[in-house]
């Protein structure tokens, strides 16, 4: 036993306690100026506040209802804003931390618990102060398939049904908030395989109830959607299931995929020593107990995610988040085995300085240096674009002029009258980029706008290029990458 593992013994509740204290004020700190509005962010913004205002939901199955009804309900008490709705998901991305750091000490230890907990807060490519802010679905989906795989490990180690059924309502609603959290059922369908086979810990009738429970939790969910969005919306989110794949397949294009790879196994990805971790996992996987069924289905759900992301995502930095959280805890078995090692007694005599010394730079290079970076950004950057053209448009242009835009951030801002591209030229535009192609035919003059903002967004999907609107249009302001266009009359 190290020094650490005697400390973290005689002050468990102390350190429990600072460090969610450290948490929770890095992902509240300067929340409506880090990091800058974008465009989901933005779209999901405009959802709840239609939400909160009219009481109508108009959303398909990407992002669920645990993610606008409790915004909405934010800006119904605090009033409509971006820290109101992002201090929501601070909150979902602190419950994520707590969950996390109980599971990985549940299947680990203490030592693996902290190493956790310090690669959630300061990995990069997990960007979790960043992402653990912003109204997206991947932190409190995440919060949820903590909550259900606690629940199932306590089930499992108890045998009480409660507890079970717990894990697949849990594991349910992750699946619900964001529905790419999917890939669980074919990785708790392996894990209930395996345990069969091996670990022998899950009766076969609670292990159906926690499926059953994970399938039904959205179900019934959609089933509500027709009474309370109509026919048309229910339609709506069954074609975005059908046509799922079909949006993020890949196409047989060998550059989308090895950068992926170079992403999940590069230094933004603490090193790739989450694929190392997950590698060298066999210890923790043999295990015939709860613990060593919870590390199973933690383990293959991370497999099969980033396995997802690497050979058929689009390969954006941000759908990998799910897999790398899952791997963190393997990561950090490593880095405690590893640790550990370093610092033991060998026949009385301490171990080598030169093995201290690399140990303590992997930690300080993986851990200590992307903190430091982290915490630069939480209070050095502070964009204010949007705010600044948000206040343009509302003191400059008429109330009944139609702006065409496909820069929602800036629709939540203000209340002026937009036009967007369509959810199906969203698809085509992601694909052709991902892909490396031109993109899709689109007349931005379609809706006979009165003017055309373009920000990053709009930029990057090349729909409105530089020609085009220096043919139609002149250009009235410019702040930061935003720029309004005057259409010709």
């Amino acid at each position: 036993m190290t020094r650490f593992d005697r400390l973290a013994r005689s002050h468990r509740l102390l350190f429990a306690a600072l460090a969610l204290l450290l948490a929770g004020g890095m992902l509240w700190v300067n929340l409506d100026g880090y990091p800058r509005l974008w465009f989901d962010e933005g779209l999901h913004l405009l959802v709840a506040r239609h939400l909160a205002r009219t009481g109508e939901y108009r959303f398909g199955p990407a992002i669920g209802p645990t993610v606008f009804y409790p915004v909405a309900a934010a800006f119904r008490l605090l009033g409509v804003g971006v820290w109101q709705a992002r201090w929501v998901i601070a909150g979902y991305a602190l419950v994520a931390l707590a969950l996390g750091f109980a599971l990985a000490r549940a299947i680990g230890d203490s030592l693996v618990g902290w190493l956790s907990l310090a690669l959630w807060l300061t990995s990069p490519g997990l960007n979790l102060l960043g992402w653990g802010r912003e109204v997206l679905g991947e932190l409190p989906a995440w919060a949820f398939f903590l909550a259900g795989l606690l629940s199932l490990h306590a089930g499992i180690r108890s045998d009480r049904l409660s507890w079970t059924a717990l894990g697949g309502i849990g594991l349910g609603l992750a699946i619900l908030t964001k529905n790419q959290f999917a890939i669980v059922l074919p990785a708790f369908l392996v894990t209930v395989a395996i345990d069969r086979m091996y670990h022998r810990q899950m009766r076969f009738s609670r292990a159906l109830v926690v499926f059953l429970l994970m399938l039904a939790v959205p179900l019934v969910w959609y089933v509500t959607l027709r009474h309370i969005g109509g026919e048309r919306l229910l339609q709506r989110t069954v074609e975005e299931w059908q046509t799922a794949p079909e949006r993020s397949i890949w196409l047989g294009n060998l550059q989308v995929a090895f950068r992926s790879a170079r992403f999940v196994l590069g230094p933004r990805a603490f090193l790739g020593l989450g694929v190392v971790g997950l590698l060298c996992a066999l210890p923790w996987l043999r295990r015939r107990d709860a613990g060593g069924v919870a590390s199973f289905l933690l383990w293959s759900f991370a497999v099969l995610w980033l396995g997802w992301y690497v050979i058929f995502s689009v390969g954006w930095q941000r759908y990998a988040f799910a897999g790398l959280a899952a791997a963190v805890p393997f990561a950090a078995r490593l880095l405690a085995l590893l640790w550990r090692r370093a610092w033991a007694r060998r026949a009385g005599r301490p171990s080598p300085l030169a093995a201290r010394i690399a140990m303590s730079a992997l930690l300080a290079g993986v851990i200590l240096a992307p903190w430091m970076g982290r915490a630069v950004a939480l209070f050095a950057r502070s964009d204010r674009t949007a705010y600044q053209m948000a206040a343009y448009i509302e003191a400059h242009v008429a109330d009944d002029a139609l702006i065409e835009a496909w820069e929602p951030e800036i629709a939540f801002l203000t209340d002026a009258r937009y036009h967007f591209p369509s959810s199906r030229m969203l698809d085509a535009v992601s694909r052709a980029r991902a892909l490396g192609m031109d993109p899709p035919p689109y007349d931005p003059l379609a809706a006979d706008p009165d003017y055309i903002l373009v920000g990053e967004f709009g930029w990057w999907t090349g729909l409105y290029s530089s020609d085009f609107l220096q043919a139609c249009c002149r250009p009235v302001k410019t702040i930061g990458t935003y720029v309004l266009f005057e259409v010709d009359r």
